[in-house]
């Protein structure tokens, strides 16, 4: 138990520094819903255009879903 008033070594206010390993590790940790939407939308498009019959080679929908969500991930 810590006395009262105390930070816990754990818990990180707002602007606390964070060291090189531990900022790669969150930054690990937040790239892991923006690469699910890169796959959701890839998924999503080329469904789309294999039900119109024009489908183009795979790592194309992958590229430009890539583009759109880390574009998004970086400004945010």
């Amino acid at each position: 138990m810590q006395p009262a008033g105390t930070a816990s070594p754990h818990r990180r206010g707002f602007g606390t520094r964070l060291t090189l390993r531990e900022y790669f590790r969150e930054a690990a940790v937040a790239a892991v819903p923006w690469s699910a939407m890169v796959v959701l939308e890839a998924a999503q498009v080329l469904l789309s255009d294999a039900n119109h019959g024009y489908v183009l080679p795979l790592f194309h929908y992958f590229i430009w879903a890539a583009f759109n969500w880390y574009t998004w991930a970086l400004l945010t």
